[in-house]
């Protein structure tokens, strides 16, 4: 259960949940099996449950100011945003979460490119995104249902790297998390390291003004117009 004040990180180990139709869905193919990969597919995904090591790190802090247009938190961090700030209304706290599924995926996705194996190569590196992206929507179910305070709402998962927040906001991730100690480092071009990982900060409170079901996509607020995995439009942030 979450406290009223600033915890210490939580490790999280998370369950492998993932199936040949999330893989044909990275693949962008998820409504047409195609039959000559289907074994390549297979193969992908007991390769990623044998290599993989999926954890977690979530740590939650103090929301001291909310204006118009930034967000500002404990240990002089501060988030700036019209968007940002209209999704933090009525926050008390911020949840950072980075997750990963380990280094051992990305090597075994560039050992396959080494040798040639091309076509593996792209399936498995589908099934590790599949594998990140079903893993991270755990965390976020988990904080959900076993983690907030009773009353308690959680808002919309805010991920760096989109319209309304350029990608060095990773540095602020990676200030409030020892992502370290799951074996993730963010790389000077601000992106993290493993490649499986994912990242984010969720607002909540009891007074929260914008609630958001986990399970639901964030694909509106995502600019990746060619991701085959979008199950809604994009929508422009004026930020």
């Amino acid at each position: 259960m979450i406290s009223m004040h600033s915890e210490e990180p939580i490790i999280l180990e998370i369950p492998l949940e993932i199936a040949g139709e999330d893989v044909w869905g990275v693949l962008g193919s998820k409504d047409r099996v195609h039959d000559k990969l289907k074994d390549e597919v297979s193969e992908a995904v007991d390769t990623v449950y044998n290599i993989a090591t999926p954890k977690a790190v979530f740590r939650t802090i103090n929301v001291l100011e909310v204006g118009s247009n930034f967000v500002k938190l404990e240990s002089d961090m501060e988030i700036r945003g019209k968007f940002i700030s209209h999704l933090f209304g009525g926050a008390e706290k911020a949840i950072f979460i980075a997750a990963t599924m380990g280094a051992e995926l990305d090597r075994k996705i560039s050992q396959l490119m080494e040798n040639g194996d091309n076509i593996e190569a792209v399936i498995l590196d589908s099934a590790g995104t599949a594998a990140a992206f079903n893993g991270f929507t755990h965390v976020l179910n988990y904080l959900m249902t076993r983690a907030l305070p009773d009353g308690w709402k959680m808002g919309t998962c805010l991920r760096p790297g989109q319209t309304y927040w350029d990608i060095t906001g990773q540095a602020m991730v990676f200030k409030a998390l020892p992502a370290h100690l799951i074996g993730m480092e963010l790389l000077e071009s601000s992106f993290m390291k493993p490649q499986k990982s994912q990242s984010g900060i969720v607002p909540i409170g009891s007074q929260l003004h914008i609630s958001s079901d986990p399970s639901q996509g964030y694909c509106k607020y995502c600019p990746a117009s060619n991701c085959p995995m979008r199950i809604e439009p994009f929508i422009e942030i004026v930020n």
